[in-house]
């Protein structure tokens, strides 16, 4: 196989198409993290992202996107925020994935969201789940009466808290959607609120993130879009989610609500309105990610294998990788109690911190 790579910003239309096309072929690479737009958007505002064109005998057979970060390694395009990964290559289409490595010049790959069966990359596999979906493509009656046929009464629980709401707090507003700015800026705010609750960092306050989230909501078309879905009751914002969907497939992502409600789970509610809502968008799927949360589990009708992991041509960069921060941690536990609990916290804050430089 003949691998050549090009500049994220050198993909253009006729390429993109190829890469539509193989997506359309097969459901498990439908998702809109593996889209071609997606990778175009990153790589208009991130540096080192890249693709590589799997040819064969001539002919265009899948398509790698990555983006460099230390000299030799990689990771996927748009990490630590895209929550789908993989070659975009056909089943039964024979490929090596370290012969794929060093053809793109790189001696480690890792992946933290590897979506469905990717045979080559199964020995890499460091740590296995599944990913959750509800399961739209009979239609939004068939997912309930699936769903109740399981046993579970949760979509029951919502449209009850769903009616409740409305007695008490005006009309419900529920928008695919949303194109106005200031329901973005809103989202972002409930979701960084979020964050330092959790202690966790806050995301949104890197530059890159907030305008990629707006490249993301500008983007509208067939194959793809940034979709700001949003729940109003009486004329007031309560609830948002930023979505990504493709032509069949639509992704649950960042969602946050006001905490005002919280009692009406109206974050329950928005999912609920996105399932109905997604038939007549064409869409078949809604993914959840991680099987990670009790709701998730709760609404998901359906499931497929989802890794973590790395491929290494060698493994130097993790051994030294792995040598630094031993030798930081042995630093800190000879520091007092106190000091040594400051510590670990800021070495772990700054692995997470590194991940989105």
């Amino acid at each position: 196989m003949r691998v050549e790579v090009i500049r994220g910003k050198e993909l253009d239309d006729r390429l993109a198409a190829e890469w539509s096309a193989i997506q359309r072929s097969d459901p498990e690479l439908g998702n809109p993290f593996l889209c071609p737009q997606f990778t175009r958007i990153v790589a208009s505002i991130r540096r080192g992202v890249f693709i590589a064109v799997l040819e064969e005998a001539g002919r265009i057979v899948g398509f790698f996107p990555f983006q460099r970060r230390l000299p030799g390694s990689g990771r996927p395009v748009g990490a630590p925020l895209s929550d789908y990964q993989a070659v975009i290559i056909p089943p039964g289409v024979p490929w090596d994935a370290k012969d794929l490595l060093r053809q793109c010049g790189l001696r480690r790959w890792t992946f933290d969201h590897l979506g469905g069966a990717q045979p080559p990359l199964e020995p890499y596999r460091s740590y296995s789940d599944r990913y959750l979906f509800l399961d739209l493509s009979a239609g939004y009656p068939a997912y309930v009466s699936a769903r109740r046929a399981a046993g579970t009464e949760q979509i029951k629980k919502v449209a009850g808290l769903a009616r409740k709401l409305e007695r008490e707090a005006g009309t419900i507003r529920f928008r695919a959607r949303e194109v106005d700015r200031e329901a973005l800026r809103e989202l972002f705010r409930w979701k960084s609120e979020q964050y330092v609750r959790s202690g966790l960092i806050d995301a949104f306050r890197f530059r890159w993130i907030v305008r990629f989230f707006r490249r993301l909501m500008e983007s509208h078309d067939e194959d793809f879009a940034g979709m700001l879905s949003t729940l109003s009751v009486g004329g007031r914002l309560i609830a948002a989610q930023f979505g990504l969907r493709s032509r069949r497939s639509w992704h649950y992502w960042i969602p946050a609500y006001d905490r005002e409600f919280a009692r009406f789970s109206p974050g329950n509610i928005l999912l609920l309105k996105m399932a109905e809502a997604a038939p007549d968008l064409g869409i078949e799927r809604i993914t959840l990610g991680y099987d990670d949360a009790d709701y998730k589990r709760r609404f998901a009708s359906g499931s497929r294998p989802m890794a973590a992991g790395r491929v290494e041509l060698s493994p130097s960069l993790t051994s030294f990788e792995k040598k630094v921060e031993k030798v930081l941690r042995s630093a800190i536990i000879r520091l007092p109690i106190p000091a040594r609990r400051v510590a670990d916290e800021r070495l772990d804050r700054l692995k997470i911190w590194w991940k989105f430089h």
